[in-house]
């Protein structure tokens, strides 16, 4: 055989290999795989571009109250990271804005409270726990009984712990994070009021905004007075001769957190009735209430939505979900 044909064998092998390589990798992921994609620096907005580079995942959340209860909303998961940061993207139907936990309105003779909030929860297990990794966060973190009384949602072993990225429409979205907490044993096991714990905070949060007689705020917002938030240093007396009856004060005056607490940054926009909120952390906290991610390392997790009610009210994607890396 020629050189020249040895060559052209050669160059056909390669090109072989390279299109079954291209083949390979063209392959969609296992179903309920999240692949979070290697950027420069991962976004933390919700529009970026880069966006574009991670694969869609597709879920349809249901209720953990009732197997009779309709489909909760569509979500849609994508991820990124780079050398130090992982960021997800998730975008779930909602058709109303829920942004007044708590707030106060005032009917031209005395204030009345209510209202909730949306909230976003994910949460990653912080050892190995081969049980949550194969029926997912709906079957371990959930007890099965029939009694609704009965109903907890917290780990089955002292062994287990789980990071929690709590996003909260009213609480955390208004100063650009999530509370970072961690889930715990059963709290009747441990005789404590729950079984979720926050990470280690140095200041700042939600303070509720109450007067000493509990029936009415005490502060409302002197710098914005429409704004449905108040934030640290916008405080001002409440004088009710100035205000119209249907005027709503917030329910919080907020800070942001700093601390083990403060470790996950966001940002949550609302519109056309759909949630898009983008969660970034570092991959290693060095923090030891936090999960550490070690790509390429799959790790499974959990995730759920609530719209307009507490954290116990919330449509949960019951199957095992796992994010991996490429």
């Amino acid at each position: 055989m020629s050189s020249t044909a040895m060559k052209m064998m050669g160059c056909c092998f390669l090109l072989a290999l390279l299109v079954a390589g291209c083949a390979q990798n063209s392959q969609p992921p296992p179903p309920n795989t999240l692949v979070a994609a290697r950027v420069q620096q991962v976004p933390l907005d919700g529009a970026d571009s880069l966006w574009e580079r991670s694969p869609e995942l597709r879920l349809v959340t249901s209720s953990v109250k009732s197997a009779d209860a309709p489909p909760g909303p569509a979500m849609s998961l994508k991820a990124l990271y780079d050398g130090s940061q992982i960021a997800i993207r998730v975008a779930w139907e909602d058709p109303t804005e829920s942004n007044l936990k708590n707030a106060w309105t005032w009917d031209g003779s005395a204030f009345s409270k209510g209202g909730e909030e949306d909230r976003l929860m994910i949460h990653f297990p912080m050892s190995n726990d081969a049980e949550f990794s194969s029926k997912g966060c709906a079957a371990t973190c959930h007890n099965q009984e029939d009694d609704p009384e009965k109903w907890y949602m917290a780990a089955n072993s002292e062994a287990f712990r789980y990071d929690q990225w709590h996003w909260k429409s009213t609480r955390t979205n208004p100063s650009g994070q999530a509370d970072d907490r961690w889930l715990g044993l059963r709290a009747d096991v441990l005789d404590t009021e729950s079984a979720h714990y926050n990470d280690a905070m140095e200041a700042g949060g939600e303070k509720v905004n109450q007067n000493e007689r509990r029936n009415g705020p005490q502060y409302v917002n002197a710098v914005e007075k429409d704004s449905p938030y108040i934030f640290a240093g916008q405080e001002g007396p409440v004088d009710t001769s100035q205000l119209s009856p249907g005027a709503v004060i917030p329910g919080y005056v907020l800070t942001p957190i700093t601390g083990s607490r403060g470790d996950v940054f966001a940002s949550g926009a609302w519109a056309d009735g759909k949630w898009v909120v983008v969660l970034v952390r570092d991959l290693d906290t060095g923090h030891d209430d936090d999960v550490t991610f070690t790509p390429p390392k799959p790790i499974a997790f959990g995730i759920a939505v609530t719209d307009n009610g507490s954290g116990y009210d919330h449509q949960v994607y019951g199957e095992v979900l796992t994010l991996t890396w490429k």
